[in-house]
């Protein structure tokens, strides 16, 4: 009756290694090609961008912590159930103490992940977002070429931060590339009026 015991512990400990491991890294993927598909469709302005503005801003302005997220409760099962896994099959551990050194690599993921979607929210706050208000008054260099009657683009430096930005002409004259511009106003939340500096 006793090994019977410890052999149904041993199958369920082994089940439960390959449970978490495929649950996690299953999620984990998901996780990621959802990001990817969520990036693609930014860049092509499917998203709204007052939508994706005020999600950015509620992170940024708290900035706290968060421990237990989609992101690391999948880092948590998929880093537990392939350590367990490795400890039982590879070197050969107990049940018991792989599930310890599981639980604990898991955590460490978790704390992990925690810690660098914090800072990356903070990055987003800090070099994502902006204020189009900001660059009225600052000097830029013509990055695209900019076309009397069309956009080209600038870089500015905005909070210690380069930026690309859509940029027009306020004379409605070409300005080659290169060029130092002075931004006069903006036009909308993307796209400014620029004058150029003349040497």
């Amino acid at each position: 009756m006793f090994f019977r015991i410890l052999a149904y512990l041993k199958e369920s400990s082994d089940l439960v290694f390959w449970a978490s491991a495929l649950f996690g890294t299953t999620l984990f993927f998901l996780r990621l090609c959802a990001s990817l598909i969520g990036g693609v469709a930014e860049e092509l302005g499917d998203a709204d961008p007052g939508d994706l503005d005020g999600d950015h801003e509620h992170h940024s302005a708290t900035g706290s912590f968060k421990l237990f997220t989609i992101h690391s409760m999948a880092g948590f099962f998929m880093m537990f159930g392939w350590v367990g896994l490795a400890c039982i099959k590879q070197l050969g551990y107990g049940h018991q103490i792989s599930i310890v050194i599981a639980f604990i690599a898991g955590l460490i993921v978790m704390i992990l992940t925690g810690i660098i979607f914090k800072s990356a929210t903070l990055l987003i706050s800090h070099g994502t977002l902006f204020d189009i208000k900001k660059t009225v008054g600052l000097v830029g260099t013509v990055y695209h070429r900019i076309p009397k009657d069309g956009q080209g683009k600038i870089q500015l430096v905005i909070d210690g931060v380069t930026r690309e930005i859509l940029a027009q002409s306020l004379d409605h004259c070409d300005i080659d590339s290169f060029k130092l511009v002075k931004v006069i106003k903006f036009l909308d939340h993307e796209v400014v009026i620029v004058k150029e500096i003349n040497s």
